[in-house]
């Protein structure tokens, strides 16, 4: 599982991983070499070693343009599934005890510049049972591709991780 470390601050999210910590790994996203906060990536290293979960911390990241929102190209059925199949964006994204397929599509449903939909781009963990969220976590769905794979463009111009690009509008 990838996250931010603003999201591990929940407690109900907190709670959940830690008992569930011997079918957790958490991959933490550190950004401190482009934003001046070292110290949260070390004191969070050190919280999950106490609480002997198990993760790693990423520090060499570039990130792709994926041209979403400002690209409303919409694409097919069939190309959506052929720009799932060919993502290279394989984290999943846990946020509000919903654990999403793509990062992206969970920040943009955040940000309320898209709608997504329950089972097909996010699963709710206290609702699913154990065999529906395998599937999901292995990409089974009924469509084959996420909501924001219909806008996407992942094959975009690489950018550093971590630098905020200007606002568009």
């Amino acid at each position: 599982m990838d996250t931010s470390l603003r999201i591990l601050t929940r407690i109900e999210t907190i709670n959940f991983i830690v008992s569930n910590r011997e079918r957790i790994e958490i991959a933490i996203s550190d950004y401190s070499n482009v934003v001046p906060y070292k110290e949260k990536p070390e004191k969070l290293n050190a919280e999950l070693d106490k609480a002997g979960i198990r993760h790693y911390i990423i520090q060499e990241m570039v990130w792709r343009d994926l041209e979403f929102p400002k690209s409303k190209n919409k694409v097919s059925d069939n190309e959506a599934v052929q720009v799932y199949k060919g993502c290279g964006m394989h984290c999943r994204t846990l946020y509000d005890l919903k654990l999403w397929h793509c990062s992206y599509e969970s920040s943009a449903y955040r940000a309320g510049i898209m709608e997504a939909n329950e089972n097909q781009d996010y699963i709710d963990l206290k609702k699913c049972n154990k065999k529906e969220l395998l599937e999901f976590y292995w990409g089974y769905s009924t469509k084959g591709y996420d909501s924001l794979c219909r806008y996407c463009h992942p094959y975009g111009k690489i950018i550093p991780a971590g630098i905020k690009m200007p606002k568009i509008g």
